[in-house]
């Protein structure tokens, strides 16, 4: 038997056979909301269509996880293709399709390697400018965050950091942090998609700390708001690249992250920095309109 095609797409992308997120981000819709949960969907100005893809496809992503069977992380080393056999099969009723069964032994492996080992031994810890392959993922990138656009200096492709009150925040061990300087980062988690070049993109910090782990961009607590001042005041570095992710491009010209550099705006600017409240503006568009 096979398993749901949300799954399948899933499974083809963490493997490589499938690139991006879109057809996981913005399934095809069958359901529509209650009569009596539109009404507060309209005073969040939130597009009804955005709103049910995305639950559906974090449906999608808890539905993998309960895949996955516990028992094979007691030991690194223990055979995990008839546990994860058993698994499929009593979550489906009979016995699932074999090639189906490899894609999710090959993710279980990965799991078990990183889950014990942690990333030692991944050949990509940091961005190296001195590296022929970050090299050319930088100039592929057009020497910009592959995320907000913001476009490299000198000082931010170094193996070093500098000291600059201008420039830097401080972090408690009293050192200078750079929040645009380059990092190596992997488009899906390590432990998930492995330590291959094409799972490898180049971000400032400040997008580089605000995804995390994230897979799809949107799965954060912050997806449901919160009532804290300090949050709703100001703009959180995970909010800020979940807001990238979901829209990519300006809004108002559509220009892309390889040509200029995004920042994160307020819709209606008497709400607060929620999800929904938030678009993408671009340095050309910000400029004409006097915005930033």
């Amino acid at each position: 038997m096979a398993l749901p095609d949300q799954i399948r797409k899933l499974l083809a992308l963490i493997d490589g056979t499938e690139e991006g997120l879109n057809k996981l981000r913005h399934p095809s819709l069958n359901n529509k909301l209650t009569n009596s949960s539109q009404p507060l969907l309209d005073l969040t100005t939130t597009p009804e269509s955005e709103f049910v893809g995305e639950m559906e496809a974090i449906l999608t992503w808890r539905t993998f996880l309960s895949l996955i069977p516990v028992s094979v992380f007691d030991d690194p080393d223990v055979p995990c293709r008839s546990l994860v056999e058993a698994r499929l099969s009593h979550l489906l009723g009979e016995a699932p399709d074999p090639d189906e069964v490899n894609s999710m032994v090959k993710i279980v492996k990965r799991l078990q390697k990183y889950g014990f080992k942690g990333r030692r031994g991944s050949r990509s810890s940091s961005f190296d400018i001195d590296s022929a392959s970050h090299q050319k993922l930088l100039k592929e990138q057009n020497f910009r965050c592959a995320v907000c656009g913001y476009a490299f200096k000198e000082g931010d492709l170094d193996n070093y950091e500098f000291f600059d009150h201008s420039e830097f925040n401080f972090v408690k061990n009293g050192n200078c942090k750079n929040k645009k300087k380059a990092c190596l980062d992997h488009i899906l988690p390590i432990y998930l998609a492995g330590d291959r070049a094409t799972n490898w993109q180049v971000l400032c910090r400040e997008c580089n700390e605000g995804k995390s782990d994230l897979l799809i961009g949107f799965e954060a607590r912050e997806w449901f708001g919160h009532l804290r001042i300090k949050r709703i005041r100001s703009l959180s570095t995970s909010l800020r690249y979940m807001i990238l992710k979901r829209n990519g491009n300006c809004g108002n010209c559509n220009r892309s992250p390889r040509q200029t550099e995004l920042h994160v705006l307020r819709k209606d600017c008497h709400a607060p920095f929620y999800y929904w409240n938030l678009r993408l503006s671009c340095n050309y568009c910000d400029k004409r309109n006097g915005e930033y």
